[in-house]
């Protein structure tokens, strides 16, 4: 066996990989919430740096470093207009809601880099590395759910547009990923994310805020994502959530 692709028989590696496609099947289906979020962001960091390691020991430093890298811009906005661009060719979609304390996550890949420099040290299980490879390789495309719900939901707010944007701006719980995505008409489309009690504590919704004649403004609720599967009555979740975290907030 190549020394190398000792790691996918590891024990440390086998049991993070189970761990990893147990929470994302099963655990934030059944419990899912904000540990089972940040569980999902562990597992995969310290599979994902290990796995990409043994293809290319000889950078072991850079993709350690490349990869937290990449996490912090995927968990930022900046990652959005290549989510969209993705999106936008009609493949599959993928999304992620934004949260920086899943950064936290980022604490595994020192322990994920001391494992791997002991890895010939390591207790291992009898498989062949191509099995537990494999199955690495269909959990980081199999993990992220994407769910996508519509909705189109109008609301008038008693004070003008720009008011509103500020008092979200204040909003402790609520957070902006997107601001002016598009102006039209006196009107802004702009993306936000609030807690929910969908499967993960946090939800991503679009939404248009635009002036009115009498003096008011309407917010219409356009649609939400949330990364993992359809839940039951997701609609009356996220509007629950929007109008208790947004619109009610706003309207004091």
């Amino acid at each position: 066996m190549n020394n190398n692709y000792k790691i996918f028989t590891t024990t440390w590696f086998i049991l993070g990989l189970s761990l990893l496609l147990l929470n994302d099947f099963v655990f934030k289906e059944l419990i899912g919430n904000w540990f089972t979020g940040k569980l999902s962001d562990f597992a995969g960091l310290f599979i994902f740096s290990l796995f990409w390691t043994a293809f290319f020991p000889r950078r072991k430093k850079s993709i350690f470093i490349l990869t937290g890298v990449l996490f912090i811009l995927w968990k930022s906005p900046l990652s959005q207009p290549l989510i969209d661009g993705w999106n936008g060719l009609g493949a599959f979609s993928i999304s992620r809601v934004i949260d920086y304390t899943d950064l936290i996550a980022l604490s595994i890949l020192p322990v994920a880099y001391y494992l791997d420099g002991i890895k010939l040290r390591l207790s291992t299980m009898q498989t062949r590395p191509i099995i537990p490879m494999l199955v690495a390789a269909f959990a980081f495309g199999a993990t992220s759910y994407y769910s996508h719900v519509d909705f189109d939901m109008p609301y008038t707010v008693n004070i003008p547009k720009d008011s509103i944007i500020n008092r979200i701006e204040r909003l402790d719980s609520v957070h902006f990923v997107n601001k002016n995505l598009q102006s039209v008409n006196n009107s802004d489309t702009m993306r936000i994310s609030f807690p929910s009690e969908l499967c993960f504590d946090k939800v991503e919704v679009n939404i248009i805020i635009k002036d009115q004649k009498d003096g008011t403004s309407s917010v219409t609720l356009l649609d939400g994502v949330y990364d993992c599967p359809r839940e039951k009555n997701e609609q009356e979740k996220i509007i629950k959530g929007f109008e208790d975290k947004v619109i009610k907030q706003i309207e004091f």
